[in-house]
Parts: structure tokens; C-alpha cells; sequence
């Protein structure tokens, strides 16, 4: 059980080991294929074939439709000792290339679809024989499936290449963080100016997406259809500033892969909705040059404190999440005194029933309540958009906004101000932030559910002290709430944390640990086999 092997550090050991494990492996294969036209190594690749093929026939019932034939340890040292006996010393090299694309990049520290193999001796030579090239590919093969999460840092999807399979081309194309569509742009034979647009309105998308930790610009555009059928006036604004904030991240010269992934975006986009919402005017049809230019300037300095807050929060590992744009937004609503007119704006202390309707309503409402939007539609196609990318995540996005709405009843709360969202927002976006950045597990959701209550609390003490100034509170109990889970990363051994650099989405977070877990058995099972 992983849970009892200390997170990253645990992860980092075993990634080593298994590493060195892995190179004895394709030592022996190497040695193999070297000798493949004896019988002995036909009978290797033999049971490697019956492996791959294994995986589409039916199993015993009792046992895991995924199991597939283990090569047991005191087989393979029989091939190995036979292969050993009838081969002769010699110095060879082999070098093949795949005609079909590899589904992994780099994984043997050779080139993808290339295979370099050494052994001892004085001369060289190279094996074309098809069949015998055909076994070789099956181990392999094999030998990528089970150990590729330990020699790259995104395996969510299939490559780009690999789209033509029709049972996960849909999968691949439009689900997770869609990791192939970047570079499909970037090799389009389109003039330069083309493809920088295309790069920059693709890293906008992936921005609105990131709001609720997904990094998918299908889901960054269905949001953006959430906030027209909202508002179409604050949701131009919220393009403005999107635009900005990224631009700002390219002119400034900041990290590339920061942009790309829209991460100069979603508090710059969240910017641009807070200040067309907070102002109101009845000219030009709610259109006004000062909010305009103050969405432009301050999605500018929210991507400068985008950058400043993640230096600081950089040693405790944990990202700056929405602290940039609150921090913008309240400094433009101090400034010019524009503070949000609503009369008495209070979500304490009101009682009163709900009913379960209403009560539903509230929990979807709260989804689109992040992007300060109470529109019921809205909501549904935030969680469509979530669902695009993770079905975990949206899963939590929901029923954190319903433990939201649920305790702000509990505490007899404002029924509008529950039916309205606002006591779902804040704790939906804990509760996703707790499944992306802990591996999904009984631990991490029972996190989930704690801080997703706690932040009710700290959204109480928030709104306390900032109603007599008349400012609104937005995200910042989830930024507090959130950050109190995070920063703890590594000190316990009941969750395992996700790196920044490897987070994609939870699905892949869990898949990798279930390698991961295959590796310990591996290694602590006390036999050495195969298990693909």
C-alpha cells in the first residue's frame, strides 16, 4: 500500500529502483533478441505474444479481467541460462526502427521506435529477420506498458500519432488535457504571425479552464459560453483581460510553458468578470472606457503577482491559486471606491427553510458562482466543462458546492443567499483542489470533505470583515482554506501528493499510482515476474 511509503519521496525511490530493475530487464530481452534464431528464443517471444494477446480473451472469473500470464522468475532464469549456453561471445549492435510510431517518448533512454542493444565479443551485425523482429516488438511493448509511468511525466493520453486506434480516438482527442493539440498547431503549415495567434488564443482557452484546475481548452470554451448565456457585456470584458494577462506573460518574456498552459490567464479572465460585475452604469449599454482600460491594467498586474506569489509560495510547493486576482480586484474596487452596491449583502444569521429544489438549484449555481455568475444554465455548463476534462474533478466541484450549501443551511444561513450559490462556490473549489493535488483516495477525500466545510467558516469570517468596507469576499476563503491543505504536502503519510510539474489530471494521478503500487509488488513480493 502506497499510503504507507511517504508520498514523493517514497515515489522517487521507487522510481530509481525499479529504473535499475528495468535495465536488468532489457539487458536479458537484449541478450535474447541477439540469439532470437534458436528455439529457445522463439519460445520467449512465444509467451510474450500469448501475454499481449491474452489481454483480449476472457479470464478465469475469479480472477481480474485485466491479469494477464506472469512469466515467473525461475522460467525466465531457465530461458536465460539455456539462451546463455547455446549463444556464442561476440560484440553486436542493433539498432531498429519502428515503420509505426512509438506510443511513448524516450522511455530507454534511446529514441522513440529505436532500440540500441550491446553485448560482449569482436564483431557487429544486424538482424532483419521479420518474425523475429515482430517478438521482439511484443516484449517490448510490453515492457513499456507496464513500467512507461516511470519515465514520463504525462502519460494521460495517446500521442497525437496514435489517434487513428477508434476505440479511444474520441478519448484521446477531446478528453484530459488534450496534450496533443499544441503541437498539431505549432506544425500547421500556416505563416508564423498564424500559428502564434492560434498558440495564444488556444493558451486563453486552456486559461478560462484552469479557474477549476483543468487544462483543457475544450472546457476553457464551453465556460466561456457559460458566461455569455450569463452576461454578454461581462463576459467581454472577461476576453479583454484574459488576453491581457497572457500578453502581458509573453511581452515580459516569462516562462513558455507557463503560458501555454494558461496560467497567466485565469486570474486575469476572473479580473475582467469581477470588475464588469462590481461596476454598473447605465451608458452604452453597461460598456464604459474606465472599466475597460482598469480590466487591461490590473489583468496585467495580476499576472506580475501571479509570478511574485509563486516565488514565495515556491519552497512549500503550493501555487499562488486565486490570490492574484483577488488581490487585483480588491486594490482597483479600494482605489476607486467602487464597491459592490447591493444594500445590505449579508449571508449570516437570516434562518428560514429550503426546499430540496431550491436547494439542488443553489448547489449548481454555486458551480457558476466562481466565475460570478448565479445563472442556473451557467452552472450546468461549468460542470459539463469540469467533466470534459476530469470526471473526478467535477464530480468534487459538485458536491463541494452542495457540503457548501449543506452547512450554510445547517448554520441557518440566508436561504437566498444559499439558492443563489453563494455558499457553494468557495467550498467547490476546495473540494477539486484537494482531488487534484492529492491522489485520489479514501484519505484525500476525507480531506476534501473537511476543508470544504472549514472554508464555509473562514467565508463567514471574511464577509464579517470586509461587509463594513463594502467589498465582496470572492475566492479568497478558498485561497486560505486551500492553502492550509496544501503547504501540509509531505508531512503525512495518509495522502500522496502530486507534483506541479507531472499534475495533469486526477484520473492520471491515480493510474500512476496503481503503477506505481505494481512496482512495490515487484520489488517486496519476494518474486521477481512479469504482470502486464
Amino acid at each position: 500500500d502506497l499510503n504507507h511509503h511517504g508520498g514523493n519521496q517514497c515515489m522517487g525511490v521507487a522510481k530509481s529502483q525499479l529504473t535499475s530493475i528495468i535495465e536488468l530487464f532489457l539487458s536479458i530481452f537484449s541478450r535474447a533478441y541477439e540469439i532470437a534464431a534458436t528455439q529457445n528464443a522463439r519460445s520467449l517471444g512465444e509467451n510474450a505474444r500469448r501475454s499481449s494477446h491474452g489481454k483480449k480473451r476472457t479470464t478465469n472469473p475469479s480472477e481480474n479481467n485485466n491479469a494477464a500470464p506472469r512469466i515467473q522468475s525461475s522460467q525466465l532464469d531457465q530461458n536465460i541460462k539455456n539462451l546463455r549456453h547455446d549463444s556464442q561471445p561476440d560484440n553486436s549492435s542493433l539498432r531498429r526502427t519502428d515503420d509505426a510510431p512509438s506510443p511513448s517518448k524516450n522511455l530507454f533512454g534511446n529514441e522513440a521506435g529505436e532500440l540500441k542493444a550491446s553485448t560482449t565479443g569482436t564483431s557487429s551485425r544486424i538482424i532483419d529477420d521479420p518474425e523475429i523482429q515482430e517478438e521482439w516488438s511484443n516484449i517490448r511493448d510490453l515492457a513499456r506498458d507496464l513500467f512507461q509511468v516511470y519515465f514520463t511525466t504525462d502519460d494521460s493520453y495517446a500521442d497525437v500519432e496514435q489517434m487513428n486506434h477508434i476505440k479511444c480516438k474520441f478519448h484521446s482527442l477531446f478528453l484530459g488535457t488534450m496534450p496533443w493539440l499544441t503541437q498539431y498547431i505549432r506544425k500547421l503549415d500556416l505563416p508564423r504571425p498564424v500559428v502564434e495567434t492560434l498558440l495564444l488564443i488556444e493558451a486563453s482557452f486552456r486559461g478560462i479552464g484552469q479557474v477549476y484546475f483543468q487544462n483543457n481548452p475544450l472546457s476553457g470554451l464551453v465556460i466561456l459560453v457559460a458566461m455569455f448565456v450569463q452576461s454578454s457585456r461581462v463576459a467581454i470584458h472577461g476576453v479583454i483581460a484574459l488576453f491581457a494577462g497572457n500578453l502581458a506573460g509573453i511581452f515580459m518574456g516569462f516562462d513558455k510553458c507557463l503560458v501555454s498552459c494558461g496560467l497567466f490567464g485565469y486570474n486575469s479572465f476572473l479580473v475582467g468578470l469581477a470588475l464588469a460585475t462590481f461596476h454598473r452604469t447605465a451608458d452604452n449599454n453597461g460598456f464604459s472606457w474606465q472599466i475597460i482600460v482598469g480590466s487591461v491594467i490590473f489583468a496585467y498586474f495580476s499576472s506580475i503577482l501571479f509570478i511574485l506569489l509563486g516565488k514565495l509560495l515556491g519552497p512549500y510547493k503550493t501555487p499562488p491559486f486565486t490570490f492574484p486576482f483577488n488581490f487585483a480586484t480588491l486594490t482597483f474596487l479600494l482605489a476607486t471606491s467602487n464597491e459592490l452596491h447591493k444594500g445590505d449583502n449579508s449571508v449570516i444569521n437570516n434562518g428560514g427553510s429550503i426546499s430540496a429544489q431550491d436547494f439542488l438549484a443553489g448547489s449548481v449555481r454555486g458551480l457558476g458562482q466562481v466565475f460570478l455568475a448565479n445563472n442556473i444554465i451557467s452552472g450546468v455548463l461549468v460542470l459539463v466543462a469540469i467533466g470534459i476534462c476530469s470526471r473526478i474533478s467535477a464530480l468534487s466541484a459538485f458536491l463541494g458546492s452542495v457540503i457548501g450549501a449543506g452547512v450554510a443551511v445547517l448554520a441557518g444561513n440566508s436561504v437566498e443567499a444559499i439558492e443563489n450559490g453563494m455558499f457553494g462556490f468557495n467550498p467547490s473549489l476546495t473540494f477539486t483542489a484537494m482531488l487534484m493535488f492529492y491522489v485520489p483516495s479514501l484519505g484525500s477525500f476525507s480531506v476534501g470533505i473537511i476543508a470544504s466545510v472549514v472554508t464555509v467558516f473562514v467565508q463567514g469570517a471574511c464577509e464579517t470583515v470586509m461587509r463594513p468596507y463594502g467589498l465582496p469576499f470572492m475566492t479568497l476563503p478558498f485561497c486560505f482554506s486551500a492553502l492550509s491543505y496544501i503547504a501540509i504536502q509531505g508531512t503525512t503519510s495518509n495522502v500522496i501528493s502530486v507534483p506541479l510539474s507531472s499534475m495533469t489530471a486526477p484520473e492520471d494521478h491515480l493510474k500512476r499510482v496503481r503503477r506505481l503500487s505494481d512496482g512495490f509488488q515487484l520489488l517486496c513480493g519476494g518474486k521477481f515476474f512479469f504482470s502486464f
